[in-house]
């Protein structure tokens, strides 16, 4: 049933003339009305999809933005440790193969290494035979199911590292007697 017709039985019904003067120009009214709202939401969908597209391809930018940040940043850092990596592979294959080495550019070496990863960040959390307050957050007894609370005195055995605020790695400690 027709707009018109709704109108026509529902005037009828209460005993009424139907009133066609107007009704019709009225009808066309809003049946425009309803075009162009149609038409506006449409247009809103296809602005929708647009902006959606949009979205995803700033997304999908940052992204590859963030890859090759940080693809450069390993770049720099593997770069530091080539040399110092290639020399203690050497140092290990002369004395694999009978050769003096010395220790001291062993030890070079490796704090060549760790030089090149502190610059990207790595960052300890204490020093070797450091005497300090036990922090559980930072540190963890050295023998399994020792009892250490926090802010018992300690002796760091093996340092720990954090990086961007996070703990990689937790200081192995002894409790002080």
């Amino acid at each position: 049933m027709g707009f018109r017709e709704y109108v026509r039985r529902w005037f009828c019904g209460r005993g009424g003339a139907v009133p066609d003067a107007g009704l019709g120009a009225e009808a066309a009214g809003l049946g425009a009305e309803a075009a162009g709202l149609r038409l506006e939401l449409q247009e809103a969908r296809a602005l929708l999809e647009q902006s959606r597209a949009r979205a995803d391809a700033l997304e999908a930018s940052a992204a590859q933005s963030v890859r090759q940040s940080v693809d450069a940043r390993v770049e720099r850092l593997l770069a530091g440790l080539a040399s110092p990596i290639a020399q203690l592979r050497l140092q290990g294959h002369l004395l694999e193969s009978g050769r003096e080495v010395c220790a001291r550019d062993v030890m070079a070496l490796a704090d060549g290494i760790a030089s090149g990863v502190e610059q990207m960040g790595l960052e300890t959390t204490c020093q070797p035979e450091e005497r300090t307050a036990f922090d559980p957050d930072t540190m963890a007894p050295l023998r399994a199911g020792e009892d250490i609370r926090a802010g018992d005195p300690v002796t760091v055995k093996l340092i720990g590292f954090r990086h961007a605020g996070g703990v990689l790695l937790k200081a192995l400690v002894e409790k002080e007697q």
